[in-house]
């Protein structure tokens, strides 16, 4: 494995040859640092983020191939995704922005933020993957930076559709939907039906404390 770090993240850089030109799915993209280093690996880059204050490279990002693709959307769980659009957050006390949807737990009304809240479209990464973007192979890799919504996201994940998963968890910001200490077990047990825990340690980053802040899934059969 040639494990390395890319914008606070980190990938099995291997596996980013397996295929002729390799996909890479960058959920909460904000400034296209990783983005535009995937690219000019020679990655295709599908870059996501709801923030409507994020200027959409796609349109501007001048190469020809491989390229980078820019969706202003908010990868979620399927069972949020099917209850229809969120509300995108930007609050005072933490950095970033996160998503609400119709199914929350909490009421997005009551969060303080610098910013008008805004509505969001939201998708699954089964649509993202079969429906949209009409991939046929798997990704070789998927990076979740996505302010908590990745607990639902790897919750309910359909499979083998990724040669690699690099997530940041966001501990501050799950606590108020998830038992996190019964969430983890749960979550790895069902990662780990097609994915082995290549880097999963907690760290202290960000000022925040200690969290999963980079954490590495790798298929089975292509750890080495």
């Amino acid at each position: 494995m040639n494990l390395q770090r890319i914008e606070e993240h980190t990938f099995d850089l291997d596996l980013l040859k397996n295929p002729m030109i390799p996909w890479v799915l960058d959920v909460g993209c904000r400034g296209f640092g990783m983005a535009k280093q995937l690219v000019s690996m020679g990655c295709n880059v599908v870059a996501m983020d709801p923030d409507p204050d994020i200027e959409d490279l796609g349109n501007n990002f001048s190469v020809e191939t491989p390229k980078l693709i820019f969706l202003r959307q908010a990868l979620v769980s399927r069972e949020e995704a099917f209850h229809g659009s969120g509300v995108l957050m930007r609050p005072h006390d933490v950095a970033g922005s996160y998503v609400y949807s119709s199914c929350s737990t909490s009421n997005p009304t009551t969060t303080p933020t610098a910013r008008p809240p805004v509505d969001v479209e939201l998708v699954d990464i089964v649509d993202l993957t079969h429906r949209w973007l009409n991939i046929n192979t798997r990704w070789s890799a998927v990076k979740l930076d996505c302010e908590d919504s990745e607990y639902g996201i790897l919750l309910d994940w359909p499979g083998p559709i990724a040669d690699q998963i690099s997530v940041e968890f966001h501990e501050h910001l799950a606590n108020f939907r998830f038992n996190l200490s019964e969430y983890y077990p749960k979550m790895l047990k069902h990662l780990g039906q097609w994915y082995a825990s290549v880097k999963f340690d907690r760290t202290h980053q960000h000022g925040l404390g200690e969290n999963y802040w980079d954490t590495l899934f790798v298929l089975k059969e292509l750890v080495s």
